[in-house]
């Protein structure tokens, strides 16, 4: 009896070592195979966000130069347009602006130099013998009036208040209108033309209206 009791109670030792050996290995496999699962999982974690963070960068990177490129295209059309709208500008006042007239025509092959407009003043005539003609000044401009008088054709001389023919005795206003006869017809208006910025001519083959002024 006491050897049953005896080996009953080796025979439970034997199981308990036995089940406590078996349950060892179990709990300390599932505990390593549990951990690189853990392990592995925070790893791929952890180049997820890596990778997420870098696509964020680049996706930033791209959006700064469209950002760049967009800016600078709207800059250059904006100067365009302003550049655009100056022209513009520039052209509407030329448009507006009164075309430049020049002071009389251009002397022609004919025409004979009167010198400087600057040496004629008001009310006093310039004689040119050898042309026949004097050279006047008003207040609207200057004006060439022939020296050949339309009675007989002598030369007329100036005086305080015009004209007069010495030969019978004709008079005539500076601009050439008769005062008294025997002439009755008016003197004469040359044409005076531009020889360059500070000369004058006259023609003599070219007449005029008595009204007619080179504004110098």
């Amino acid at each position: 009896m006491l050897v049953t009791r005896l080996e009953r109670r080796e025979f439970l030792l034997a199981g308990a070592v036995a089940s406590a050996a078996a349950c060892g290995p179990v709990a300390v496999t599932s505990f390593d195979e549990a951990a690189p699962d853990a392990t592995g999982a925070d790893v791929a974690g952890g180049e997820d966000a890596v990778t997420e963070r870098e696509a964020g960068a680049a996706d930033a990177g791209v959006d700064a130069r469209l950002d760049a490129a967009t800016d600078a295209t709207r800059e250059a059309s904006l100067d365009a347009q302003r550049e655009a709208g100056s022209d513009a500008r520039m052209d509407a006042t030329a448009d507006a602006q009164p075309d430049v007239q020049p002071a009389g025509p251009a002397c022609g092959a004919g025409a004979s130099s009167a010198g400087s407009p600057g040496r004629f003043t008001a009310g006093s005539p310039v004689f040119f013998r050898d042309d026949r003609f004097h050279v006047v000044r008003d207040a609207r401009g200057i004006f060439a009036v022939s020296a050949v008088c339309t009675h007989n054709g002598c030369d007329v001389m100036a005086d305080r208040t015009g004209f007069f023919c010495p030969c019978h005795g004709s008079s005539f206003t500076l601009d050439g209108a008769v005062i008294t006869g025997p002439a009755s017809r008016p003197l004469v208006h040359y044409q005076m033309c531009a020889l360059g910025e500070d000369a004058v001519g006259v023609d003599p083959h070219v007449r005029v209206v008595a009204t007619e002024r080179l504004a110098r």
